[in-house]
């Protein structure tokens, strides 16, 4: 089925970086991981294993999570595997940095539509919860394909935006359920898999689709994808 573009638009007269670091700063993610209500945590902590499981980080392999955030999905890889990451805002490139110190960690400010490594460089990469805030995600995953190695594992997770807004109009009373991060202020895209699919064409194959949290209430999608290979043009 076609998807529309569910894109809003960012007015020219505002400044994309400083926007994005008001929203980083309003919606904390590390405070979203931490401070929200048990079950969101307990949600969250799905995700992220998920992520993990699907990923299959080896011993000595750089791991790239594009649009790092305060480190949350990062920290929780096995030691052993080198942690790099890169995210738009200020604030949170240093919320990382702390949370990774002793890691061996690199983590730098940059735009993940303009990623600084050179191409074919990754055997691991995790763009988590990013795509809806960004305003081309086609280029971001295109830029993802571009850096990947031809054998890659590339992991990608997306809100189910049209059940989560119903959940948060079911729940609407229930406001500390709702207290932390996770505003549709900060979302450019409505995401769904269909969107997904869209978006990605001619950059990743999805191979393996996870509903979090169940088939039945799949409020995000984790999603195992390869590289697509390049073709002379």
């Amino acid at each position: 089925m076609e998807h529309s573009d569910q894109t809003l638009t960012i007015r020219p007269e505002i400044d994309f970086r400083a926007w994005n670091e008001d929203m980083a700063r309003k919606y904390s993610p590390g405070r979203y991981h931490e401070e929200s209500h048990f079950l969101i945590r307990w949600i969250e902590r799905q995700r992220v294993r998920t992520i993990i499981r699907l990923l299959q980080p080896r011993t000595g392999d750089m791991v790239l999570e594009v649009g790092c955030g305060s480190g949350n999905v990062l920290e929780a890889l096995p030691h052993g595997a080198k942690p790099v990451g890169i995210d738009l805002s200020s604030m949170l490139v240093a919320e990382s940095r702390v949370r990774l110190a002793g890691r061996g960690s690199m983590i730098a400010q940059a735009n993940a539509e303009q990623l600084p490594f050179p191409t074919n460089h990754f055997s691991r990469i995790i763009c988590t919860e990013v795509l809806e805030h960004v305003q081309r995600p086609e280029v971001v995953l295109g830029e993802i394909a571009r850096v990947a190695k031809p054998d890659a594992i590339i992991v990608i997770s997306i809100p189910n935006e049209r059940l989560i807004d119903s959940l948060r109009r079911w729940t609407s009373g229930i406001r500390p359920l709702w207290r932390t991060g996770g505003a549709d202020e900060w979302h450019l895209h409505a995401f769904d898999m269909a969107y997904l699919y869209q978006k990605a064409a001619g950059h990743l194959e999805m191979r393996e689709v996870v509903p979090i949290i169940a088939e039945w209430m799949p409020i995000r999608y984790v999603v195992r994808c390869v590289r697509l290979p390049v073709t002379s043009s």
